[in-house]
């Protein structure tokens, strides 16, 4: 009874036994799988650090990054603010020298538009290159207004002569311009011309009493018209004139290049044909006497 009481607890006790080697062994593959557990842990906790440091290392230079470009940025509008600047300053620049220059020309247009009220051009006036231009004009403006030179000294503000290509061309006399101080005398003048060209007559001053007054007469159509006799007209080019002046008979006393002068007329191609008898007023010429044609506008 004892041997059997014996036996069954030692074979209780080595039953015990297995079980706490078997716990014990599970406790130290638990320990193990535990200390193994923690190392992969650790090692994935360091490598998601060692990450997140990357990152934030990363991140911290391109902040860097940003802030140098914010600076260049900066740096940059503070150049453009300062060309801005100097541009608006040279807009406003500009702006007032457009006034200026405006206001000039607002001036200039108003004084030219001025100026040309009293603005009188004359062509077919005979050159002598040691004439005084201004006292030709002014004697012969005294004449057509039947004024005193003095008179006309002082409404006279420029005369000056103009080389055109049309004079150059057709080998005629330059034009002569003339500015007056007062639009009265310009008016007056230009009223006796509008209808037609100018023709003034200049006779010396011991002309008989009943010599004829200086000739205002109306346009007419030919361009070069020469007038000779009565009721004769012959048109011929300027260059021709010459050779017509061999088929008249001049009159004692004149000269062949003053009739030359005489009979060169200005004219206008939408007026009536006129014929200017020269028998009138060529028996009191002599070899000083000269007609002058001007055609006024």
């Amino acid at each position: 009874m004892l041997l059997a009481e014996q036996t069954s607890s030692s074979q209780s006790l080595q039953t015990v036994q297995s079980t706490l080697n078997m716990m014990q062994e599970m406790m130290v593959k638990m320990h193990e799988l535990i200390a193994k557990n923690h190392d992969d842990k650790k090692t994935e906790m360091r490598t998601e650090i060692g990450d997140v440091k990357n990152e934030i290392h990363n991140l911290n230079i391109k902040i860097g990054e940003m802030q140098q470009k914010m600076l260049k940025n900066e740096q940059k509008l503070d150049i453009v603010e300062a060309r801005t600047e100097k541009l608006e300053k040279r807009i406003e620049e500009s702006e007032q020298n457009w006034k200026e220059l405006c206001g000039e020309i607002y001036e200039s247009d108003i004084y030219g538009a001025r100026k040309g009220i009293f603005f009188l051009r004359f062509q077919n006036l005979m050159e002598d290159k040691k004439e005084d231009i201004r006292a030709v004009m002014i004697n012969l403006i005294a004449v057509a207004l039947q004024k005193p030179s003095s008179e006309i000294e002082s409404e006279v503000d420029e005369v000056y002569k103009v080389h055109t290509q049309y004079a150059q061309k057709h080998k005629l006399p330059c034009e002569v311009h003339i500015h007056f101080a007062q639009k009265s005398t310009h008016d007056l003048l230009y009223m006796k011309t509008r209808d037609g060209p100018l023709f003034i007559c200049m006779y010396p001053a011991e002309a008989p009493s009943n010599t004829p007054s200086p000739i205002f007469c109306p346009a007419f159509t030919t361009t070069k018209t020469v007038f000779w006799g009565e009721n004769v007209r012959k048109t011929r080019r300027s260059m021709d004139l010459d050779k017509e002046l061999d088929r008249i008979p001049i009159p004692k006393g004149l000269q062949k290049e003053i009739i030359l002068k005489a009979i060169m007329l200005s004219c206008n191609r939408n007026s009536a044909p006129l014929i200017i008898q020269l028998t009138n007023f060529l028996k009191f010429a002599k070899s000083d006497w000269e007609q002058i044609g001007m055609h006024v506008y």
